[in-house]
């Protein structure tokens, strides 16, 4: 009977172990388990703080090249300006000429489509005023007939370039004037196609 009893014992003493080592292992499990989901709350909060940070730092860009765009536009009118009321007998260099980019060329190969697109076809200055707009004041302003009086004034050592460097902002201009042209006319075709 006391061979019985031992028996029932340990039997009963062992499945009081096996629970209380199930209970830990759950235990533990319940434990990682909020271990794992604080973590990656943790990762998606930083990660999310991450996101708003490079957001800032776009924003913050995306304003400073705005105010640069807007300040190298103003640079640029004033220039025109300036130079329109000098008077006939100041020599220009290829740096004098008020040229349409963002950053001033020193040389004709400086001068690219792109960068005269981005600086004229901006939305940070003149936003009154269309593209089209925009680029037909320019075409006036660089077209070789009126700009055979500054291009008079240029030291004959850099005509060439100042040449060079008008015949690259004119082209430039003519082919963006196209390719509003075009767009405007696309876009009217597919709206009288549409209704």
């Amino acid at each position: 009977m006391r061979d019985e009893f031992l028996y029932e014992y340990e039997v009963e003493a062992h499945g009081w172990m096996t629970y209380e080592e199930d209970m830990r292992r759950r235990m533990r499990e319940r434990e990682d388990e909020k271990n794992r989901l604080i973590q990656n709350e943790v990762r998606r909060i930083q990660a999310r703080r991450e996101a708003e940070k490079a957001k800032e730092r776009v924003m913050r860009e995306r304003a400073r090249l705005e105010r640069a765009i807007i300040d190298a536009w103003n640079v640029y009118e004033l220039r025109w300006v300036a130079l329109s009321a000098a008077y006939d007998g100041i020599v220009l260099k290829f740096r004098d000429i008020p040229w349409p980019l963002l950053i001033p060329p020193l040389t004709p190969s400086e001068i690219t489509p792109e960068g005269i697109g981005a600086f004229i076809l901006s939305t940070a200055h003149s936003p009154e005023q269309s593209p089209k707009e925009r680029i037909r004041a320019a075409l006036l302003r660089w077209h070789p007939d009126r700009f055979c009086r500054v291009l008079g004034r240029v030291r004959e050592s850099e005509r060439n370039a100042v040449e060079e460097g008008v015949g690259i902002v004119v082209r430039c201009l003519n082919d963006l004037l196209t390719k509003d042209n075009r767009a405007s006319h696309m876009s009217a075709h597919s709206e009288s196609t549409a209704g």
